[in-house]
């Protein structure tokens, strides 16, 4: 009998890490808060965007796509599923422990 390397059903394979990233996204919805950075981490680089609250994200977008590679972009507000696509997102809030709030 040959060796198989691999999975024998690589579609459901994908369909259960589908699934899996969905359910961690959906957990990660009920802990950011608005105000929060959130991190899109993609194959080649990260995309940002600011949590506002009820599942809305604003984020800065060109014709290129998320990249904004564009010499103009586009800041939108758009839903959180939209703009997650396959990424696992994180809240970084780098910022918050040398800048204070200036109201």
């Amino acid at each position: 009998m040959a060796n198989q390397s691999g999975p024998s059903n690589p579609g459901l394979v994908q369909h259960g890490e589908t699934l899996k990233r969905r359910i961690q996204n959906e957990a990660f919805l009920q802990q950011v808060k608005p105000g929060d950075m959130i991190e899109f981490p993609r194959k080649f680089y990260s995309h940002w965007a600011i949590y506002v609250g009820k599942g809305k994200v604003i984020h800065l977008t060109g014709d290129a796509g998320d990249m904004a590679l564009d010499e103009a972009g586009t800041v939108k507000l758009e839903d959180f599923w939209t703009v997650v696509g396959t990424s696992t997102p994180k809240i970084n809030n780098f910022l918050d422990a040398e800048m204070e709030l200036n109201m």
